[in-house]
């Protein structure tokens, strides 16, 4: 294990090639991802605001004034009705949303943006857009053409070879 060890790294120093096998870029870009995660997450936590608050936020405020059925916004949000419940409880204590009756389906209740959410919105999405961009711009024009291109690729042959099943 070890003498494999030293192998893997002796290219960090020599700079030769390594063999690269698909279990190996899997771990890469499964690591990758949750760094993306980390940076997002501390992003969000200076605004008091976890992932899931500022997904929901941005779409509730997508909708307009007449706001969006929990139901539906669970639904967008791959979460049960459980999570969308509690979610939306802790953004309502916040002062982010409020709650309404649906006037056209009255068992069912709209989560609509307040003022205080908007103002939230106006300062993080240029903050977010900026970071958004920050992260790649290391890379080249072409670089991040061609790394776009290879993951559409790679998430077309997911979807076909095992969602479409």
């Amino acid at each position: 294990m070890a003498n494999k060890e030293k192998k893997d790294l002796s290219h960090l120093i020599s700079n030769s090639p390594v063999e690269i096998d698909s279990m190996r870029l899997i771990e890469i870009i499964i690591r990758i991802g949750d760094l993306i995660e980390q940076v997002f997450d501390k992003f969000y936590k200076t605004y008091k605001l976890s992932k899931p608050q500022f997904t929901a936020l941005y779409r509730i405020y997508l909708t307009g004034e007449d706001g969006i059925a929990l139901s539906v916004l669970g639904d967008q949000m791959s979460v049960t009705r459980a999570n969308i419940t509690s979610l939306v409880d802790r953004m309502v204590s916040r002062g982010l949303i409020k709650r309404i009756t649906n006037e056209n389906d009255r068992r069912s209740i709209n989560a609509v943006i307040t003022e205080e959410g908007k103002e939230i919105l106006e300062k993080v999405l240029p903050d977010k857009e900026e970071l958004t961009s920050e992260v790649l711009n290391f890379l080249s024009g072409n670089e991040r053409e061609h790394f776009y291109e290879l993951l559409i690729k790679v998430e077309k042959y997911l979807i076909a070879n095992y969602f479409n099943k």
